[in-house]
């Protein structure tokens, strides 16, 4: 499928096919380009066809995604009976700044036997030298591309480290346009802008504080979106055209709750847009954490130092229980509040207490290997006793003088013996940290040595061996001294460690008076678990209940795991 055309034969049917860039270009952009390209296919004695004008607006030349007037007009060259001889193009750079595209595409039209004529050079493609010519504009094109880029980006670099933003919008902030100081206009008429300042939305802000305290009081993420949309607080995400109003989810609780902004610190220089070549689309590749630049914005700032430090322990904690699961009906919206799932265990056989429904208000709890068989503890018990008697007795113990006084003798004996071994591992780094230091030289040279050997020699995988070896050393030597550097911390009185673990003991007994969800979730970081022993007494049977309470939680910045025991009896 071939067409032949000679310059000197009759006339010819032109299409004309204009693109600009960028948003901020004027839409006249488009209105010039077909100007030009008439003026051209006049003076070549060629008929414009106006149907066959297409354009496409704020489209980057860089890759060919979203160019439908393009595509429209690739489609129309391609069929059988193409209804123009040629296209009009005022620029190389408007077919595309992509040089293998661009290439691709005249391949193809030469193919079809449809000519392209770029106005501001006289370029033809039925000239010999077209395709030399071509590349040799092309590869202009292409690389003034990649210099605006570039530019670009160090510009970005520059608001940024300025304190202006360099990206869309971000939830609990609005976008302020600073004006230049010298009240400059841009080429078409546009106010100049100094850049672009963030200023905190109060009722975003509201918003945002709660995300993070009900994270770290126990809620899930998906808890959190339900309870946002359930009050009707609208989301970041803006509902688009005809579209439903977009609802809070799980992506964008957590999104939120990551965000380094709402602690005044701007992480800019994360990613780096790719076009792919296979798909023809723009895709966002991370960086290396090296090239990334972080400011300190303090104006940004909405949440405090201390709950963005409580809500990534947080994090931490739930991380690392993940694979763990609390256990009894805790897939349902309802089971999250069953306190206890997951926190009993039977003591004859150590597997754990189920909480399974009988009626419709009827929930209990009973030993799983006595539901399966494998134990012979088959009483089960109400859900409803173990609450009502077991929180009080928490409640009642940790009010006990005996326990407080207890805890704080052995929390201090473990504090005095920690901190002593602080202060000798100190007084050995003190007395060797010369030694240290030279054998550390020593390492180095070596290793630089077998780093030498390698370039000369290639892959060694004795010396390879030997080089980790040697870089083992010197992290151990480095993390040696540094532990020797470190301020040995004063050894708290003992009055001190007597309010510290009354607030310890204050902050678990009103824990006990917060929503279930959230004392089901606080619970589980002090309590391991509550074993559940089946005992007779002159009344019956009774399940008697042991175990521990961890005075701090996991994660807890004065965590020393001390545990003060927890008895009492249940019906």
């Amino acid at each position: 499928m071939s067409k032949n055309f000679d310059q000197n034969s009759g006339t010819k049917h032109v299409a004309i096919y204009t693109r600009y860039s960028s948003k901020l270009q004027r839409e006249s952009s488009t209105a010039d380009q077909i100007r030009e390209c008439r003026d051209a296919a006049r003076k070549e004695g060629w008929t414009v066809v106006d149907e066959f004008i297409r354009s496409d607006e704020a489209k980057c030349g860089w890759t060919l995604d979203g160019r439908t007037g393009l595509d429209e007009l690739m489609d129309l060259a391609q069929q059988k009976d193409c209804p123009f001889d040629g296209i009009i193009i005022h620029d190389t750079s408007r077919l595309g700044r992509n040089l293998t595209d661009g290439l691709r595409l005249t391949d193809i039209l030469k193919y079809v036997g449809v000519f392209l004529y770029f106005t501001t050079r006289k370029l033809d493609s039925r000239d010999p030298n077209f395709r030399t010519l071509f590349i040799q504009y092309g590869s202009k094109d292409e690389e003034f591309c990649v210099d605006s880029a570039e530019r670009v980006h160090r510009g970005q670099r520059g608001r940024v480290l300025e304190g202006y933003v360099a990206s869309g919008r971000t939830y609990g902030y609005k976008n302020i346009p600073v004006p230049a100081a010298d009240g400059t206009k841009w080429r078409h008429g546009r106010a100049a802008v100094e850049g672009v300042r963030r200023e905190v939305v109060p009722e975003e802000k509201i918003v945002i504080c709660r995300i993070f305290e009900m994270f770290v009081a126990g809620l899930g993420q998906r808890t959190i979106a339900s309870k946002l949309n359930q009050e009707g607080i609208p989301s970041p995400a803006k509902p688009g055209v005809g579209k439903p109003e977009k609802r809070w989810c799980t992506t964008t609780v957590a999104d939120i709750l990551k965000n380094s902004k709402y602690i005044g610190i701007y992480t800019w220089n994360q990613t780096r847009v790719v076009h792919n070549p296979i798909t023809q689309k723009k895709e966002s590749h991370k960086r290396p954490e090296s090239e990334w630049e972080r400011v300190e914005i303090p104006d940004w700032r909405i949440v405090s130092d201390h709950l963005w430090e409580a809500v990534a322990r947080e994090r931490r904690i739930r991380r690392d229980k993940a694979a763990r699961k609390m256990g009894g009906l805790n897939r349902t919206e309802t089971s999250r509040g069953y306190v206890f799932s997951g926190l009993l265990a039977c003591e004859n056989c150590g597997r754990p207490f189920k909480a399974y429904r009988t009626a419709e208000t009827d929930i209990r709890y009973e030993c799983g290997g006595a539901r399966t068989g494998t134990c012979p503890i088959r009483r089960s018990i109400l859900l409803t006793l173990v609450e009502s008697q077991l929180l009080p007795a928490i409640s009642q113990r940790l009010h006990e003088d005996s326990v407080r006084d207890d805890l704080m003798a052995v929390y201090r004996d473990k504090m005095i013996s920690l901190w002593n071994e602080t202060v000798d591992a100190h007084q050995v780094i003190e007395d060797t940290g010369d030694q240290l230091r030279n054998e550390r030289r020593e390492l180095s040279a070596k290793a630089d040595n077998i780093v030498d050997a390698l370039q000369d020699d290639g892959r060694n995988p004795m010396l390879v061996q030997r080089l980790n070896g040697i870089l083992e050393e010197m992290s151990q030597i480095d993390t040696a001294l540094q532990k020797g550097s470190e301020v040995v911390p004063p050894l708290l009185s003992e009055e001190q460690t007597m309010n510290l673990v009354t607030r310890k003991l204050a902050d678990i007994d009103a824990a006990l008076k917060e929503p279930r969800e959230v004392l089901k979730h606080k619970l589980a970081r002090h309590i391991d678990r509550l074993m559940m022993k089946l005992v007779e007494t002159p009344d019956g049977s009774r399940y008697e209940v042991t175990g521990e309470i961890r005075l701090f939680a996991t994660g807890d910045p004065d965590d020393v795991l001390l545990a003060a025991s927890l008895m009492c009896s249940m019906g």
